[in-house]
């Protein structure tokens, strides 16, 4: 894998140019340019007055008033990560996309070989599922949330299998401060990535690591995993159980309110209650793993989903012709595929349902995608060696 290193690194970057440049000429503005202008504008405040900038990042009162995003904290809190990048790089758009693309992808480089280490018949999977799946690469460079996204979500992982394995002991109690960094990192910029993926992390270290018998493993980290669930929803307004499901709907219906009828998913009549969650549950799964379909795309972008869509979906069918073969599998690897579809399964239907614009669930989707093809080449290859 390591001879990919520096052919992998060198496409993201230009992916993140490529982001720009899209967002320059083919789509005027987007969150890309808006991140890095108000970025600039937190520069300049920190050129004139380093002591209100420092304190910008603390108290809203000191945050010049026109920037774009100042009533949304997650969008500003991107915009203050880079400012630091143009205090750097003298506001160099090209230079910062460079930077926070490297950076993302040394945490998808540092899974990627862990998950080569750990279980190297699968090393083929890695480089295709993390390396290779052109829409993960371009939405997970350039200057994104995702991106950043991407980059935490993967050192998270890492950490995690190493910590279940036992790999790398030394330092482990400096190691845990930086993934509890890293994971808070990920609650305040995108908390429902972290709110699937932390409980369900914390609930396989806690059934790995404690005297439980291994028969039963999967089902005790399911249910400790829903146990971790039911307590993130304390930790977040929009997470609470009396406001969770009407969240939800309040995100799909100002999605469809500005997007184009024949651009986003229909739901049948969509209500915030759990029967009509369920009900829909099974089309927005679909959705966030297989959609938009060919015949729904209507720009070049979208028919490039659609072409690698319609590949992920028969390579689906393939794996779940190979189900039978499952048991060639190593308890382990067979147990962290089994995390990967959970996450992918739940994140993927609360995107689908909140966001069910095509052109931003294709965006949206890097941080889970990946798993999702993992586990489906590592169940096809199982159909003819044991892993």
């Amino acid at each position: 894998m390591a001879r990919w290193f520096l052919p992998a690194l060198g496409i993201r970057l230009l992916c993140g140019w490529s982001v720009g440049l899209l967002y320059l000429y083919y789509y005027p503005g987007g969150d890309t340019w808006n991140y890095f202008s108000d970025g600039s504008m937190l520069a300049d405040l920190a050129r004139f007055n380093w002591e209100n900038y420092l304190l910008s990042w603390f108290d809203p009162q000191y945050l010049p008033d026109l920037l774009m995003y100042i009533q949304q904290p997650r969008a500003l809190l991107m915009s203050k990560i880079i400012s630091i990048g143009c205090l750097a790089t003298q506001d160099n758009y090209w230079l910062i996309s460079a930077y926070i693309t490297t950076l993302s992808f040394a945490g998808v480089w540092y899974l990627g070989q862990s998950l080569v280490q750990l279980f190297p018949k699968t090393e083929q999977a890695v480089s295709i599922a993390w390396l290779g799946f052109p829409s993960f690469v371009f939405w997970s460079s350039g200057i994104l949330k995702e991106t950043i996204a991407v980059g935490i979500i993967s050192f998270l992982v890492a950490e995690a299998l190493r910590f279940y394995f036992s790999i790398g002991s030394k330092g482990w109690g400096t190691r845990f401060l930086g993934w509890i960094v890293a994971a808070y990192g990920l609650w305040i910029m995108k908390y429902y990535y972290a709110a699937v993926l932390i409980p369900l992390l914390i609930s396989i270290a806690i059934s790995g690591r404690t005297g439980f018998a291994r028969t039963y493993l999967v089902g005790k980290v399911v249910a400790i995993f829903g146990t971790l669930i039911l307590l993130a929803t304390l930790l977040h307004p929009n997470l609470n159980l009396d406001r969770f499901l009407g969240v939800i709907v309040k995100n799909h219906d100002a999605f469809v309110s500005m997007s184009d009828p024949g651009n986003i998913i229909h739901f049948f009549n969509l209500q915030p209650a759990l029967g009509s969650i369920l009900l829909n549950a099974p089309v927005a799964l679909f959705s966030a793993w297989f959609r938009p379909l060919l015949f729904e795309t209507s720009s070049p972008l979208q028919h490039l989903a659609g072409v690698e869509n319609l590949l992920l979906l028969i390579l689906a069918v393939v794996a779940l012709r190979k189900v039978g073969h499952l048991s060639r599998i190593r308890q382990e690897i067979k147990l962290w595929l089994i995390a990967g579809l959970i996450y992918a399964t739940l994140l993927g239907v609360l995107l689908a349902l909140s966001t069910p614009n095509f052109g931003t669930l294709i965006r949206y989707k890097v941080a889970y995608s990946p798993f999702l093809l993992y586990t489906i080449l590592v169940a096809i290859k199982s159909s003819t060696k044991k892993e």
